[in-house]
């Protein structure tokens, strides 16, 4: 499971915004290259990626001048003005990075990278752990899943934030706990190795409910619940699951 998906989608390079997953933006498309490329999405029914230019003054953007990091969309609705212009509704939903842009000279056109795993081992803070889990998800395959490391610390002094020993856990314990609050993420923990969190794009069907909020929690709350808090399976019952 580390191969990566290569796809290739129409680019539409933006000025002055940048879309993100889950927004709905309406965008006014009057650059020949543009709509070309959105002739393309409709006749073959594909998403097309919105990425923004690095200077939005350029009139004719070229490859080198396209931010490489941009969104997957939806397009809702596509009407084309009397001036040969296009508007047209797009909904972001999910984050890719370009791999490679494909020579074409009608339109852009790119080469994105979805991920079958994504492993965490960053800084170990909640703030940071939380946002790197976020990010991973967007760039996931449909059946892919993060692993996330040492979210099971055994002491005070190994999730101390911050870092003062050599051995530190952190308080990634805490980004898993908050994370296990949402609906659209299936979250266990796998006890081995510091403990590895695994994460899916899936329904939760273990909602965690806390009695008090995220930023209150502290070690003797983890320490006493963390079986619950962080959905804790051994490395057998991870082999059955996965």
């Amino acid at each position: 499971m580390n191969e990566l998906s290569s796809i290739t989608h129409p680019v539409l390079p933006l000025r002055d915004i940048v879309v993100f997953p889950h927004m709905i933006v309406r965008l006014f498309v009057g650059r020949e290259r543009s709509v070309r490329a959105l002739e393309e999405v409709m006749k073959e029914d594909k998403q097309i990626l919105l990425a923004s230019q690095i200077d939005a003054g350029e009139d004719e953007p070229s490859v080198e001048t396209i931010y490489k990091t941009g969104v997957l969309a939806n397009v809702l609705q596509i009407l084309k003005l009397p001036d040969g212009a296009v508007k047209i509704l797009v909904e972001g939903m999910q984050r890719v990075e370009i791999k490679e842009f494909v020579d074409n000279d009608d339109f852009f056109q790119a080469n994105d990278e979805m991920f079958d795993i994504v492993f965490i081992d960053g800084l170990h803070t909640y703030d940071q752990v939380k946002k790197d889990i976020l990010n991973s998800v967007d760039c996931l395959k449909e059946n892919g899943i993060i692993l996330v490391h040492d979210c099971m610390p055994d002491s005070l002094s190994k999730q101390a934030v911050p870092r003062y020993r050599m051995i530190w856990n952190g308080d990634v314990w805490k980004a898993i706990t908050d994370l296990r609050q949402k609906e659209d993420l299936e979250i266990f923990t796998c006890e081995m190795d510091q403990g590895i969190g695994v994460i899916k794009k899936n329904k939760n069907s273990s909602i965690l409910n806390l009695d008090k909020p995220i930023n209150n929690l502290k070690f003797k709350d983890y320490y006493t619940n963390y079986k619950e808090y962080l959905r804790v399976i051994s490395l057998e019952e991870f082999k059955k699951i996965f």
